[in-house]
């Protein structure tokens, strides 16, 4: 008993030390699901996908689709404009996010939004706003995702997952055509390059771009322009005319990435971030034998 007792508070205390998650929708297998089964919460959400493609797509949770803990947790309606929240303390100096929807049990996601640079913002609370293709078919387990490639610290890909809804849809002939989702860092011979925000190859044709010198990854990668020219100019245009969304990641104007404040954390701990760390593990194990 003592051992899982104690596995269970240091996952705990790993979590509060860890990187982003989405918190709305509600992903599968996350504390704010309320559908989660009792035992099965992942609290390790906020953490990047095993670098070995062990748990990709969606950190291994698809294995509860067709179950109670799958019930959609949104509705979308084709055509309408929703927001998906991403939250946490350690941004890694932002970096580059999708959104996408797969309407064939995980086999396929397709990009509804790109967000190149400035993804997510800060601390805290980061909305992610974007519109539901029009044409996409209506479905009762659409599987929404966000995916972050962070810009600060080891390379790696972050991938949450929810349940939703779609009414009002159409026949997908045009959601069919949109591009796949990005993936690299994730033992597919594709990687982003560090300290750089990722310029997706095909982002799709909904696009924030907020850094014009965000650069495309290397490897063994899909290829593609990135975003177009015009798209760019489009945003340096709005910019110049006093628009100040490009700093948030759900806008369509020109930003810069924010400094992150813990990314020495995600690079290499220092001296006194050790002695923190030996802390937590000290004080849980104090903890967890006056539990017991």
């Amino acid at each position: 008993m003592r051992l899982p007792k104690l596995f269970g508070i240091l996952s705990l205390a790993a979590a509060c030390l860890a990187h982003m998650e989405m918190s709305s929708p509600s992903p599968l297998g996350s504390r704010f699901n309320p559908n989660t089964s009792p035992g099965k919460v992942d609290y390790a959400y906020n953490s990047p996908l095993e670098p070995n493609g062990t748990n990709f797509p969606c950190k291994g949770h698809l294995d509860v689709l067709g179950t109670s803990d799958a019930t959609p947790v949104e509705t979308w309606e084709a055509g309408g404009n929703y927001s998906a929240i991403v939250m946490g303390d350690s941004p890694h100096g932002g970096g580059s996010c999708q959104i996408v929807v797969s309407i064939d049990g995980g086999s396929t996601f397709r990009v509804i939004h790109s967000y190149i640079g400035g993804c997510p913002v800060g601390k805290g609370d980061n909305p992610l706003n974007f519109t539901v293709p029009r044409d996409i078919p209506s479905t009762e387990d659409a599987i929404m995702a966000w995916t972050w490639f962070n810009n600060v610290g080891v390379r790696e890909m972050y991938m949450n997952c929810a349940v939703v809804r779609i009414v009002g849809g159409g026949d997908g002939d045009r959601f069919n055509q949109r591009p796949t989702m990005f993936r690299a860092n994730s033992a597919n011979g594709c990687s982003t390059v560090d300290s750089k925000d990722t310029m997706f190859p095909n982002p799709g044709p909904d696009v924030d771009v907020n850094n014009r010198d965000a650069v495309l990854p290397k490897g063994d990668c899909e290829t593609g322009p990135g975003a177009t020219e015009s798209a760019r100019e489009s945003d340096e245009d709005e910019d110049e005319d006093g628009g100040d969304d490009g700093a948030q990641g759900n806008g369509n104007n020109t930003g810069t990435a924010p400094e992150d404040e813990n990314h020495g954390w995600a690079v290499r701990p220092g001296p006194q971030q050790v002695v923190v760390l030996v802390g937590v593990m000290f004080f849980s194990f104090v903890w967890c034998g006056d539990l017991l």
